[in-house]
């Protein structure tokens, strides 16, 4: 960062090499990329630090002191954000002439190295400390990647010693990976992205009781594994670039309630343009608003001409550009009411995507996953406390009782026994079910 203004600029990245003596680094921009080299034999510790998030994060010092010359290469994707990758420990099965990972250090952010000790190396790996994504390598050193060995990655997914370690709360592994150990993982995992036919142990999970598998074939042993040991399982798509979750209430929603949906990005490596279509189902839901955010405010933007089309189609670029949008956070917001006539149960609201039509800024196309979500509705019926799909003289008695307390046997529910609509289940319910039980009132429950 030559002008100290806390990302790397693509005029940095044009400057001719230029000798920062004052903090003893190199730095050589090629035109593509800015690699710093570390002394060897520099102060320690070196004041270099990564920028993320609006923040300086971890110094390199403590790692170049323990293996030497260190490598920091900045790709101009990464400018700004997070360039961190994670050396890894590594032993080679002469039998197979593959890599077995052996180890993995989460606390040091070097992408390279020169002249490592040992086995261990830092290798294209690649870590998105906002999501907590980690991508691990298919080749360290010219071996094909075969083998997670037992406890390998136990270190990478133990909550960190302080809060300037990021946490690594998903692994993406490459095809090449043949067998995972037992006791693989720690406690932070919460998804493993696995190739569809890995062999995986019977204990492989045992530290991390939580975590779901995700991969791209839906009847390979991955997904015969978590059927097997009750693992939530998924299908994704093979090293997605880009990802969008869908979230809703987790709530019940009851028919003529207004509920809305957002879609986020979670992970963007870089977008340029972008085609999804909601789908929902009509007859339970009715689409009346729909808002743009975050990466989907800026650039050109076109929505269905209709709330009432199914699909509704939304369409973005930044046709003008001249680098990716690396934005994450929310960037659709859809309003839905759930329609009278709608039945109790669960509904899905989807996203689904045109694969020609999500790419970069060299219109090369982007992977992207998305995780859809659901919606439980329940139906309005005022008066019928009890839930039962009628409004009886059962619904009265079973309010009175819960308002009294000590009935074990009274469970309510409020929404319908709130027969006046203050916000609140008291006597006064009471008194209108009776009343409009009785007729001749002129109550009219809501």
């Amino acid at each position: 960062d030559l002008n100290n203004n806390g990302i790397i600029d693509q005029d940095e990245i044009q400057t001719p090499s230029v000798r920062l003596d004052d903090r003893q680094v190199n730095v050589y921009p090629n035109g593509t990329s800015v690699v710093l080299h570390l002394n060897a034999n520099m102060e320690y510790p070196l004041p270099v630090y990564f920028w993320a998030e609006g923040q300086f994060q971890n110094s390199v010092g403590n790692y170049c002191q323990q293996y030497g010359n260190c490598f920091l290469e900045i790709l101009p994707q990464y400018a700004g954000r997070e360039i961190q990758q994670y050396p890894i420990t590594y032993a080679v099965d002469t039998q197979t002439n593959s890599a077995v990972i052996t180890d993995f250090d989460a606390n040091y952010f070097v992408p390279y190295t020169d002249g490592v000790a040992g086995d261990r190396a830092s290798i294209g790996c690649r870590f998105d400390p906002r999501q907590g994504v980690l991508t691990l390598p298919e080749m360290i050193n010219g071996y094909p990647v075969e083998e997670i060995a037992d406890n390998a990655l136990v270190n990478a997914t133990t909550p960190p010693y302080d809060n300037t370690v990021p946490t690594v709360r998903k692994i993406v592994l490459p095809d090449s990976v043949q067998t995972i150990g037992h006791a693989a993982f720690g406690s932070t995992l919460q998804q493993l992205h696995v190739p569809g036919n890995t062999n995986i142990e019977y204990d492989t999970f045992s530290m991390c009781p939580t975590v779901s598998l995700c991969s791209e074939n839906a009847n390979g042993w991955a997904a015969n594994f978590a059927q097997m040991y009750n693992i939530p399982f998924s299908t994704c798509v093979g090293h997605p670039a880009a990802a969008i979750e869908m979230t809703a209430p987790t709530d019940p929603v009851y028919t003529g309630d207004e509920v809305t949906v957002t879609a986020a990005l979670t992970q963007n490596d870089g977008l340029a343009g972008l085609s999804v279509q909601l789908n929902y189902d009509a007859d339970v839901l009715t689409l009346t608003n729909v808002q743009a955010a975050g990466m989907l405010s800026a650039g050109n933007l076109i929505l269905s001409g209709n709330y009432s089309t199914v699909p509704y189609n939304v369409l973005w670029d930044e046709a003008l550009s001249t680098s990716d949008h690396t934005d994450v956070g929310t960037i659709l917001t859809f309003t839905f009411s759930v329609k009278d006539t709608a039945s109790a149960g669960t509904t899905t609201v989807s996203m689904t995507y045109d694969a020609e039509s999500v790419f970069d800024i060299d219109l090369q196309n982007v992977p992207i996953v998305i995780e859809n979500t659901t919606i439980a509705v329940l139906k309005h019926l005022p008066g019928d406390a009890d839930g039962d799909g009628e409004f009886d003289l059962a619904d009265v008695t079973n309010l009175a009782r819960y308002l009294a307390g000590g009935w074990d046997d009274a469970q309510v529910d409020l929404r319908n026994a709130d027969v006046n609509g203050d916000g609140v289940v008291n006597l006064k319910d009471v008194v209108l079910m009776r009343r409009s039980l009785a007729g001749g009132w002129g109550v009219t429950l809501v």
